[in-house]
């Protein structure tokens, strides 16, 4: 650089790391990125680029030592770097101990059930394992999750495989389970044959007249059929049983309609009734009206005056009433002895009476000696040229002959004297014609004369 030089000796040599051409004022430096151990270098030839995998940002570089190595976990394959930011850093999941690395390769995955979100790592320290209820493959920069109806009990789960499916009967709707007790169980009534299920939906009901009361049931095996007195809709963790009052002899019933009433005249006082026999007919002496009894108390007694000999009435006119010409003050009757006859003397035209006020005396001129008539028309008239006053007579010999000067028609109380200017001597007389004149010459100004 000096003005006027007369000698060769003042053109100096450029030192290493630089390098001119013929007639050169000064020497140019090798770029960032090369360096150059030649000394008098003529041509930047002689500028060496730093390798693959280092990088420099020195001018004039003398030596290969100024390239600096990219760091482990990070690499580079440019030639003639001039900054770090050239070194790429191993992507998460990655990691690499090499210094200087020149290729991608040299960046080894983390092996799978491990993980790292760690960009350039320097280490294998830096992939971890993944933690029960996530897996991964790998080189993963992050677990992933167990699918929902699956779990992961154990540490570093290398692959979706590890993912265990719930049992069948169950269902998951959890991520990233650890164990089968995230695994929810169908409730009773219910079932499910599909093996890591996913939601509870896939828990399928029990069909109508089926039922069970276990939890986690696995398959529809597990639906036991409704014994006959019992019914049960979809779903269900118990057969219902048939009311009282009803019985159903139907195995897997569907429905409370299909429990049948015990027809009146019967009750049942059990639940769950297989069969008819079940309905017990009321006894003797009552009735029920009612449909699906419940109860004996259902069955009402026949009344006063009424009886039942049979079982199982279902009507209050199926008590038969006492006969006219009886009557019976007791209820619950199951007999026709318990109808009293009315006595001798007496009778009764009312069917189920209920007292004997309703026996009627025989009239006057009239007796019975029958027990138990039912119409005044057995009450027998007294005889012609008798009479009775009596009220009530039980045998004919209440009727008493006509006196003298009388006479009388059937069924008479009392004797009908012959009128004035007549007689009559007979006893018992049964008509008019008994009664004779008086002779021509004489007369009779009185009733009922006996002789002449």
């Amino acid at each position: 650089t000096q003005w006027g030089a007369t000698i060769v000796t003042t053109c100096l040599p450029c030192e290493k790391g630089s390098w001119s051409k013929a007639g050169a004022e000064n020497c140019t430096l090798c770029e960032a990125g090369f360096w150059s151990d030649v000394i008098k270098a003529t041509s930047n030839e002689t500028c060496k680029p730093c390798i693959k995998g280092t990088y420099s940002d020195k001018w004039g570089a003398s030596s290969n030592e100024t390239c600096i190595d990219c760091v482990a976990g990070t690499w580079s394959d440019v030639f003639a770097a001039t900054s770090k930011k050239t070194c790429t850093p191993c992507l998460p999941g990655m990691w690499s101990d090499v210094v200087g690395a020149d290729i991608s390769s040299t960046c080894k995955p983390c092996h799978a059930g491990r993980w790292s979100d760690t960009v350039g790592a320097d280490s294998e320290v830096t992939c971890r394992l993944c933690e029960p209820g996530v897996w991964s493959s790998e080189s993963a920069k992050e677990c992933t999750p167990c699918n929902l109806g699956t779990f992961n009990p154990i540490w570093g789960a290398d692959s979706i495989a590890k993912c265990k499916p719930c049992e069948r009967g169950t269902y998951g709707e959890v991520w990233n389970a650890t164990s089968n007790e995230s695994c929810t169980p169908c409730v009773p009534g219910t079932w499910s044959d599909e093996l890591g299920a996913n939601t509870s939906k896939a828990c399928r009901p029990c069909d109508p007249g089926t039922a069970s009361n276990e939890f986690g049931a696995p398959s529809i095996d597990r639906c036991v059929e409704c014994v006959p007195g019992f019914w049960s809709g979809e779903g269900a963790d118990e057969c219902t049983p048939c009311g009282k009052g009803s019985w159903s002899d139907l195995p897997s019933a569907v429905s409370e309609s299909n429990c049948t009433k015990c027809k009146a005249g019967t009750y049942n006082e059990k639940w769950g009734a297989a069969s008819i026999s079940f309905c017990i007919p009321c006894e003797k002496g009552t009735y029920s009206e009612i449909e699906g009894a419940t109860s004996n108390d259902t069955c009402e007694e026949c009344e006063e005056g009424t009886y039942r000999d049979r079982v199982g009435a279902d009507i209050k006119s199926l008590c038969v009433p006492c006969p006219a010409g009886s009557w019976s003050d007791e209820r619950k009757a199951t007999t026709s002895e318990v109808c009293k006859k009315c006595p001798v003397g007496k009778f009764s035209e009312d069917a189920g009476a209920t007292t004997n006020g309703t026996c009627k005396p025989c009239f006057a001129g009239t007796y019975n000696d029958v027990p138990g008539a039912n119409s005044s028309s057995m009450c027998v008239l007294c005889p012609k040229g008798t009479f009775s006053t009596e009220i009530g007579a039980t045998w004919e010999g209440a009727c008493i002959p006509c006196e003298a000067g009388t006479y009388s028609h059937e069924g008479t109380g009392n004797c009908t004297r012959c009128p004035p200017g007549t007689w009559s001597g007979d006893v018992g007389a049964d008509s008019a014609d008994a009664c004779q004149e008086c002779d021509a010459g004489r007369y009779n100004p009185e009733h009922g004369a006996s002789s002449i």
